[in-house]
């Protein structure tokens, strides 16, 4: 069984169930900024694509009520939608790329209102389920012991499972992070002109999503092309054509975001330098690996201690192996981690707190997908790699479903309150109920967590690690 076949169908359902469960769950609003993103997609799609912006009448600011308000339910919010309006002013959403709108508005043509709005939520997740079925193909057939999917799925925190079922733009960017180490994993073995492609694309796509995506894929790219330096200008010389449409990709994506965003990350990087902002920026840096893992309720409450724990012992699990087993070090992925901590902190002299976690999230999915997977010879179907595997898939498993278990707490009856299924709840998903949201998320959660196995049944390709020169061993 190939992993274009069957299998692929497997990691399709185990991530879109999963990012289903939270896009119907959530209250809408719920995701930092989500109002804003989807009126200004419902914008783009009216031909609106500067402000004031054209909406259908959706409540811009009906989250205030319960915003950075951890013991505020989610029933204070009016989700009563007004008459359409073409003078929406959206001010934080600026210098953002278009491209974002564009992907995330086209249902907006179709479907309008509170309906609408969670189809626009539920569109979103099934396109990142598509690019991260697509990454996790990949690593099964690099890797057929699964130890390159086992490290994406526990590289794919609870916070990056919640961003992709919103309507944000860096949900997309985790899933175009994964499918950019997997690609570009996969032209280091390969010297696959249509892989590389696939790599730019992906860089690519990272570009135009964010006003920072520009450092994002950079640092990303260097940490792939840079040790494969020779394989690149093979990979060129065998098909110019790829060359030719890498550099056309490039140069139209450089346009768009120097248009679009240059002026704000010039704006954030030449503001007044200052120790004290760093030294305030230091302070956060605990709180800021915390959120790796999960905040919610629109950035007011972290996951419980259960669920950090849970999820530090499956990545110091799997970190274990690698350090074990591994024939040399993954320089790319130390980078690609170092970057994550480097980022904010470098920032933090000129503003406090600019990147947040789930900016750097596809740095953090492809550099430990690297540190894990890279020139570690094949394990095989070893009796303690499935003890191993059996073990991770029901660590995943914990962490998804207790950080979903903390999100709907926090909205149905506050972050102090008592909270069990026989309490009565202030606010519930509407059309679920706590009951059907629960049951939902756990299959979710059980499916995503079975992708552990998945990966590491049968597989294309040569079974050993993807080594430095992009050739199979």
């Amino acid at each position: 069984m190939t992993a274009g076949g069957p299998r692929g169908w497997r990691f399709f359902v185990g991530v879109f169930v999963l990012l289903l469960a939270w896009s119907l769950a959530n209250p809408m609003f719920a995701a930092p900024d989500e109002d804003l993103h989807l009126a200004r997609s419902q914008s783009t799609w009216r031909g609106d694509l500067t402000p004031p912006y054209s909406t259908d009448g959706l409540p811009v600011r009906a989250m205030s009520c319960f915003a950075f308000q951890p013991n505020t339910t989610a029933d204070c919010m009016d989700t009563t939608w007004g008459e359409p309006t073409d003078s929406q002013l959206l001010p934080t959403t600026n210098g953002y790329p278009p491209f974002f709108s564009v992907v995330a508005g086209a249902p907006t043509r179709l479907v309008d209102g509170l309906a609408g709005a969670y189809v626009v939520r539920i569109w979103l997740a099934l396109l990142s389920s598509l690019i991260l079925t697509a990454a996790l193909r990949r690593l099964s057939n690099l890797r057929t012991d699964g130890l390159g999917v086992a490290a994406a799925v526990v590289a794919l925190t609870p916070m990056s499972v919640f961003l992709m079922a919103s309507v944000n733009p860096s949900g997309l960017s985790i899933a175009f992070g994964a499918l950019a180490v997997a690609s570009g994993l996969a032209w280091r073995k390969e010297s696959s002109s249509a892989e590389l492609a696939v790599f730019g694309l992906s860089l690519g796509a990272i570009v135009l999503l964010r006003r920072d995506g520009l450092v994002i894929a950079a640092l990303l790219g260097t940490a792939i092309v840079v040790p494969s330096a020779t394989s690149l200008l093979s990979t060129i010389r065998k098909d110019r054509t790829s060359l030719i449409g890498a550099i056309s990709v490039t140069f139209i994506a450089l346009a768009v975001f120097i248009n679009w965003s240059w002026d704000f990350l010039v704006s954030q990087l030449t503001r007044e330098f200052s120790w004290a902002n760093w030294r305030m920026t230091l302070s956060f840096v605990d709180h800021y690996l915390r959120q790796l893992v999960g905040i919610f309720g629109w950035v007011d409450t972290l996951v419980s201690e259960a669920t950090l724990i849970i999820w530090f012992v499956c990545v110091g699990a799997l970190v274990a192996i690698a350090l074990m087993s591994r024939e040399r070090r993954s320089k790319e992925g130390v980078f690609l981690l170092a970057s994550c901590v480097a980022l904010p902190v470098t920032f933090g002299f000129f503003r406090v707190q600019y990147f947040q976690t789930r900016y750097v999230l596809p740095l953090w999915l492809a550099g430990f997908v690297l540190y894990v997977a890279l020139h570690v010879p094949d394990i095989g179907e070893t009796r303690q790699w499935r003890s191993a595997r059996r073990f991770l898939m029901t660590g995943v498993f914990l962490t998804q479903q207790t950080a979903f278990l903390t999100n709907m707490h926090r909205y149905s009856h506050g972050v102090t309150a008592e909270w069990s299924l026989f309490t009565e709840a202030a606010w519930e998903p509407p059309g679920l109920g706590n009951i059907g949201a629960l049951l939902l998320s756990m299959l979710g959660s059980a499916l995503f967590a079975g992708l552990i196995s998945t990966g590491a049944v049968g597989g294309g390709g040569c079974s050993s690690a993807p080594n430095r020169s992009g050739n199979g061993r």
